[in-house]
């Protein structure tokens, strides 16, 4: 069974921009030694493993894995890690740094790869926000929900959560309809002030300004009234945007 180890040994150097005399002075052992596992004449004895696969920046068993194309540097692989695993935290961080100490040369595909790497964790970030809204939402949070459907239209999603027949109805497309059913709801509980977001909300979608501006400062007016200070960034932005 072929081990890979010497096209390993090589490739993770060239990623690590290391010549054979600068990976044999961190080992403590000779050019010739390094050249000689390179190409498979002999192998690093037993002992030597925990160092060589500390100085290369991977786990002993990488050293073994089947040879794949080698990255131009440390930080794409590193990069190739999380995407392939997304709970890597380890991959990310270590991804991070690599990329970050290459950017003041200005090679457009560290920035490139640098750019996918923080959209991944973005994105990785934004789903454990809304199964966190979601988590709160079923235990009774009301807020939770709002916070959510903040996330979202902040997202550009026109999705919302569902809080009564109002919101199916808009789903089915029957807007005038959805309007009515969510003036209903808020006159008859004036505390579901979700009604009023999704009022609001929809205005803004269906570019109807004047309505929506209304809508937007009666939910201001709702949570201000109510010393809601922390969730009226949002209700602001919004109205800002129709001014």
């Amino acid at each position: 069974m072929k081990l890979h180890l010497g096209t390993n040994i090589k490739n993770l150097r060239a990623e690590l921009s290391l010549t054979q005399e600068q990976l044999a002075a961190r080992l403590g052992c000779t050019a010739q030694a390094i050249s000689k596992w390179e190409t498979e004449t002999t192998a690093p004895d037993i002992a030597m493993l925990p160092l060589l696969a500390q100085a290369l920046g991977v786990r002993i068993d990488v050293l073994f894995e089947a040879s794949k194309t080698p990255y131009r540097h440390r930080g794409e692989r590193l990069l190739a890690a999380y995407e392939a695993d997304r709970s890597d935290e380890e991959s990310y961080r270590a991804a991070r740094a690599e990329l970050e100490k290459r950017l003041p040369e200005n090679d457009a595909e560290d920035y490139l790869s640098y750019a996918w790497l923080l959209e991944l964790r973005a994105w990785d970030y934004l789903g454990r926000a809304q199964a966190g809204y979601d988590t709160a939402t079923e235990l009774g949070c009301e807020k939770a929900a709002r916070q959510k459907m903040a996330l979202l239209h902040k997202l550009g999603k026109a999705e919302q959560p569902c809080f009564s027949s109002g919101d199916a109805t808009k789903a089915q497309g029957n807007f005038d309809e959805a309007f009515a059913l969510w003036q209903q709801d808020y006159a008859q509980d004036p505390e579901l002030v979700d009604a009023l977001y999704s009022i609001a909300c929809l205005h803004s979608e269906l570019g109807n300004v004047e309505p929506a501006r209304a809508a937007w400062q009666a939910v201001i007016d709702w949570l201000s009234e109510r010393g809601y200070e922390s969730e009226l960034a949002w209700p602001r932005e919004m109205l800002a945007k129709l001014q």
